[in-house]
């Protein structure tokens, strides 16, 4: 459905942004994050193709990394585990989703997806989404191999 109602072109595509984030959908965060998809997938087709690596580790890192991830945020707030034990589920948590941007960003240039977008598009569709998905996890990263090196949580704040 969005197709029809937005073009492959740059305009379409900016007017489907538009939409999204200009129209008040945020009371619904399920909703919101499926018009995200929806909308991401205007830019890469394979987010709408279940037979495709960018919908199954999406798909995947979202149901795989939620509980991880949740220990993370408290964890990173107070101590929650002995840090070894919290290092070791964010290095696992933080590689995998690491592995799976950089595999589907691959992907995404093997397959040619960017043929048809401007340079701008591309910026800011996967450019800045992926960045994101790169950055994050290599900080987390990070912050793991120090809980377990140091056996302490001084990654977050003081410990005494």
């Amino acid at each position: 459905k969005l197709r029809e109602r937005f073009p492959a072109t740059t305009a379409g595509r900016f007017a489907a942004l538009k939409e999204l984030f200009c129209k008040p959908v945020l009371g619904d965060a399920l909703s919101f994050w499926s018009q995200i998809w929806s909308y991401y997938s205007l830019y890469d087709p394979s987010y709408a193709d279940t037979n495709s690596w960018g919908f199954w580790i999406d798909v995947g890192n979202g149901h795989v990394t939620l509980i991880p991830s949740i220990i993370w945020l408290i964890g990173s707030t107070f101590p929650l585990l002995p840090a070894r034990l919290f290092g070791l589920i964010g290095l696992l948590t933080f590689y995998q989703e690491l592995y799976g941007t950089i595999v589907y960003f691959a992907a995404f240039v093997k397959n040619r997806r960017y043929l048809g977008q401007s340079k701008l598009e591309l910026a800011l569709s996967v450019g800045l989404t992926n960045g994101l998905w790169i950055l994050g996890p290599f900080v987390g990263l990070c912050a793991a191999v120090a809980c377990i090196y140091r056996d302490d949580y001084s990654a977050f704040y003081s410990v005494k």
